[in-house]
């Protein structure tokens, strides 16, 4: 089952429907907290729906499991978002 939600949340983000990838991710996590592709792609769906302060909770919960997680360029201390070709800079 969890693929196939994972998948859902997938094709949901590839739609731009970002609630409702949310909201499957928030069902993978409920039997996975630790679901570090669940999680990344929660926080991205968090950023996008404009809930910026959940996004960053959710980033931090991955950078917490996960210190080399590819998050990790997007979330740096001063707070502001960096682009992947700023970062690699």
């Amino acid at each position: 089952m969890e693929a196939t939600l994972a998948q859902k949340a997938i094709d949901l983000a590839l739609s731009g429907k970002w609630s409702e990838a949310v909201q499957a991710n928030i069902e993978i996590l409920k039997e996975n907290p630790k679901d570090i592709d669940a999680l990344n792609r929660a926080a991205r769906a968090y950023a996008e729906t404009g809930n910026v302060e959940l996004a960053r909770k959710t980033a931090a919960k991955v950078l917490k499991i996960d210190p080399g997680s590819r998050l990790k360029w997007c979330l740096p201390p001063t707070g502001f978002q960096l682009s992947p070709r700023t970062a690699a800079t």
